[in-house]
């Protein structure tokens, strides 16, 4: 509005709201066709966020509702739920809920484990515990985060040349798993340094004192190894913050 301002037109909200609702409208079946795609057979990844929307019907006149993004590595959905709950997973997915979703661990999604679908977790949540144990001069973490860099870099080869989804596939499958099988060797190693008691609930989330959580992925996600990882005070780090079973 402040631009039409600026040029000396005014032009009302109510107008400006009608303008974008005829072009939702117009936009909605485009809209279907990419979230039927993105819906297609195969590994899916999806995150949510928080977004301020209008309702006079609160006290507060705005409330939070959620905004989700799904993707499979080709297409890209946004969907708009009043609330980011199980139920607009559902609304997402349909019927086929027996599939591999990567997320990042919530609660929200763990229905889908339970109808037959796989939930791969997220490498980037993973690492940033490390990370910040690593900072702290925690030099056990830091041996992590480097055994960690060896996948992503392997993704940068990918990405470098350019490869489509399914030479992505291949070369995560070809080239992963021997550093899959070190890390896991690595985490087996160090689990039985320290008691799961002994880690601060701060560190690792609020729900559980450990972590059992990591899921390694190989192709195109439907394999999972469950990675244990404990942690002591002085370490502060796990290989991420949440317990999924």
């Amino acid at each position: 509005m402040a631009r039409f301002a600026c040029a000396g037109v005014d032009i009302a909200p109510q107008t400006l709201g009608r303008s974008v609702a005829v072009a939702i409208d117009l936009l909605m079946p485009v809209a279907s066709l990419i979230h039927e795609r993105t819906r297609a057979p195969g590994l899916l990844g999806t995150d949510s966020t928080g977004i301020p929307v209008l309702d006079p019907g609160i006290v507060e006149g705005i409330r939070t509702g959620g905004m989700w993004c799904w993707t499979n590595a080709r297409w890209v959905a946004f969907f708009y739920s009043p609330s980011a709950d199980s139920d607009s997973v559902r609304r997402f997915l349909g019927k086929n809920l027996a599939r591999p979703v990567q997320c990042d661990g919530t609660c929200v999604t763990n229905f889908l484990e339970r109808a037959g679908g796989k939930r791969p977790g997220c490498w980037a949540h993973a690492r940033r515990r490390m990370v910040e144990a690593a900072r702290l001069g925690d030099a056990i973490a830091l041996e992590g985060v480097h055994k960690i860099a060896r996948l992503f870099a392997i993704e940068r080869e990918s990405t470098l040349a350019g490869d489509s989804a399914e030479e992505r596939s291949a070369r995560l499958l070809e080239y992963t798993q021997p550093v899959l099988d070190d890390l896991r060797t690595w985490i087996d190693e160090q689990r039985a340094n320290a008691p799961p008691k002994d880690v601060p609930p701060p560190v690792v989330g609020v729900k559980t004192p450990f972590v059992d959580g990591l899921r390694f992925t190989r192709g195109k996600g439907v394999d999972a190894v469950m990675a244990l990882a404990r942690s002591t005070p002085a370490r502060l780090a796990a290989l991420a913050s949440w317990r999924w079973r």
